[in-house]
């Protein structure tokens, strides 16, 4: 009968995503040690490319993601790719363009870039630790565990 346990995990971040499925796909949790059959598999995505699906889905949603860190900060934020500026609403109901702002890294075109650079090193970093992971192609054993 499977166990379903969940990992409770305060860091939100790419490396203690990681952690958590590295230790969920360990050999030891995941073979039946009487049949030698792997059991891991996953809802709309494979379990033994859990980590590379998560992240393209995170990465895709980082503004947008950046608006919602600055709500619970009490910021309003209009940015939509038919402006050419994002609008910041303060907490006090002031109101004020990107352009308008002091440093230029907040400026609607370097955050774009900002996040497609992380976007593309993030993808690079999963694709060597899959790579480097798994050592065969259907994803049957993990290199080095």
């Amino acid at each position: 009968m499977p166990i379903v346990r969940f990992i409770k995990n305060e860091k939100q971040n790419a490396s203690a995503m990681k952690g958590s499925i590295d230790y969920c796909l360990q050999k030891c949790k995941t073979v039946d040690s009487q049949t030698g059959q792997r059991y891991v598999s996953g809802i709309n995505c494979s379990g033994l490319n859990a980590y590379k699906e998560f992240m393209t889905t995170k990465l895709a949603n980082h503004a947008k993601e950046f608006i919602d860190e600055m709500k619970k900060n009490g910021y309003e934020v209009l940015w939509t790719d038919e402006r050419k500026y994002i609008t910041y609403t303060c907490p006090n109901g002031m109101k004020c363009r990107d352009i308008k702002l002091h440093q230029e890294k907040y400026r609607k075109e370097k955050m774009e870039l900002e996040f497609e650079l992380r976007r593309i090193e993030t993808e690079k970093c999963t694709e060597e630790s899959c790579s480097q992971r798994y050592d065969s192609e259907d994803g049957t054993g993990i290199a080095g565990a």
